[in-house]
């Protein structure tokens, strides 16, 4: 008895921490337009988080809700404050995947290095698990074979195009991934679900606090019926 009593208390706990690690991750996917097919879209659909999309500016958006931010501006200007609204959110903490074809972003490590129109990706170990590099970059519906070259200053270097140039920058210790290139122009939800997953196993490994609860109390059951086997033994002898 007083072992099932033992293997059930530690199944709770580990059962407990394993389904925090499965909860589902809050992320705000933020695209103004996509002209072929959006592989972004299909690695969001193809793991188990919860989505909010949008494609006008942040300012009716708490950030601080979402655990991931994914903010593609591919099309028109960058919606004026959005800039300092990621900003905000990169500063308290925040977690980013970022592409845009101008100048102005927010503080991610790195510079914008202008258009080069590379038709490669080298993928670099933090996110190739599963995929064949080289990455080919294609042209999307009326959009040129996109890409744009990134000039690292605080960042890493995680990928590279066919020149050598830098094709994604991972910023921020480790919190946020800059893209070169857009969400319909590389043919692969992986590389994406790679990057979301990178991002969000910090936040899965992390129990919330009425888990912690239920595994000190799984953890607190073994521990009793460890002192009771021992006080009987003590008496047997």
């Amino acid at each position: 008895m007083r072992k099932v009593l033992l293997a059930s208390a530690m199944a709770l706990a580990v059962s407990t921490f394993a389904g925090a690690a499965d909860a589902a991750v809050n992320i705000l996917y933020r695209v103004d337009h996509t002209n072929g097919v959006d592989y972004v879209a299909q690695a969001l659909n193809n793991g188990a988080y919860n989505v909010t999309t949008t494609s006008g500016d942040l300012s009716g958006y708490n950030l601080s809700f979402y655990d991931i931010v994914v903010y593609l501006n591919q099309d028109s200007n960058v919606p004026g404050g959005d800039v300092g609204r990621l900003d905000s959110y990169i500063n308290s903490g925040g977690k980013l995947i970022f592409n845009t074809w101008q100048a102005g972003h927010p503080s991610l490590g790195g510079d914008y290095g202008g258009k080069n129109n590379n038709d490669t990706l080298n993928v670099g170990a933090v996110f190739d698990a599963g995929i064949g590099s080289p990455l080919s970059i294609t042209k999307a519906g009326e959009w040129d074979t996109f890409s744009s070259s990134l000039i690292p200053t605080s960042a890493t270097i995680a990928a590279t195009y066919g020149d050598g140039t830098a094709a994604i920058l991972l910023g921020n210790g480790g919190r946020t991934i800059w893209n070169g290139f857009l969400n319909d122009s590389v043919a692969s939800s992986q590389l994406y679900g790679n990057q979301l997953s990178y991002l969000a196993g910090a936040i899965s490994a992390v129990p919330e606090p009425a888990t912690w609860a239920m595994m000190i109390t799984g953890f607190g059951l073994a521990g009793s019926a460890l002192r009771r086997r021992r006080d009987g033994l003590a008496l047997a002898a």
